[in-house]
């Protein structure tokens, strides 16, 4: 796999919150160096006003698609990632953030062209399909600064091993069932590693 990745961060404005960007800046960051920011949507909605300081604050660029009708901006985004791939070779990976299943083939393209694509969404409903043809995945709630709304945002880095694992478990259980391991991992307190869905 593509050691140095030089990323084109490509935000689904209107399937992602102002609120997850700087999140999503600092994974794609610990995985690589960023060469372009776009955030798509229409601009001209009032109710997207609150990306506007969050965008210049990060310098990334806002791409403007009026809504001519449904995956007006997710065509934008589509285009322009084909174009930034085939036009500037130095970038060799793509984060797209939504939790559209309909950027499923734009993702299975970026790997066949031997490109690294990171996939970064909500977690219910999950986006199955976008997920199985990332290289890898995140949640929104397992990015940096995520304001999770479990009783783990509290928890202090010093909890005996034994204390989280059973708060892990009763997150998810209430009658003492089985669950997956996974799923236990997936509801881990942001003092460890955050749990990504790969490919």
């Amino acid at each position: 796999m593509i050691n140095q990745k030089n990323f084109a961060v490509l935000i689904d404005g209107e399937n992602c919150s102002p609120k997850q960007f700087s999140g999503i800046l600092k994974e794609v960051q610990r995985l690589g160096s960023i060469a372009v920011k776009r955030v798509y949507a229409d601009w001209t909605n009032p109710a997207r006003s609150s990306w506007k300081e969050i965008l210049h604050l990060n310098g990334a660029r806002p791409i403007q698609q009026f809504d001519y009708g449904k995956d007006a901006a997710d065509h934008a985004l589509i285009m322009d990632a084909v174009e930034i791939l085939t036009k500037t070779p130095e970038i060799n990976a793509v984060c797209i953030a939504s939790s559209d299943n309909g950027f499923q083939f734009l993702a299975q393209r970026i790997r066949e062209m031997g490109k690294y694509v990171l996939g970064v969404g909500r977690r219910e409903p999950p986006a199955k399909n976008l997920i199985a043809a990332c290289h890898s995945y995140v949640y929104y709630d397992n990015l940096p600064d995520a304001n999770n709304e479990n009783d783990f945002e509290t928890t202090k880095s010093d909890m005996p091993l034994e204390e989280l694992l059973v708060k892990a478990y009763n997150s998810f259980s209430s009658n003492d069932e089985q669950i997956y391991l996974g799923d236990l991992g997936s509801s881990r307190p942001k003092t460890l590693q955050p749990m990504r869905a790969k490919a």
